[in-house]
């Protein structure tokens, strides 16, 4: 399964997590599957790279979509 974390440092607890296939629509590619998230003020910058959303921002809090 292909999924996002964003994990409390103070006690290691998951604040919340994306499902890449459920949000995006998105599967393993054959190459296998990477990401670099990058943090950008109240933004998080992923690359699901799915059919409907190759990049998307997520709101750093929340793990809500913000654009596709």
């Amino acid at each position: 399964m292909l999924l996002l974390f964003c994990l409390r440092v103070a006690d290691d607890e998951v604040v919340w997590r994306v499902r890449y296939p459920q949000v995006f629509g998105t599967g393993r590619p054959p190459f296998g599957f990477s990401n670099h998230p990058l943090v950008i003020g109240e933004r998080l910058i992923c690359a699901p790279s799915a059919t409907n959303a190759a990049v998307a921002a997520l709101d750093r809090e929340t793990g809500s979509s913000i654009l596709r």
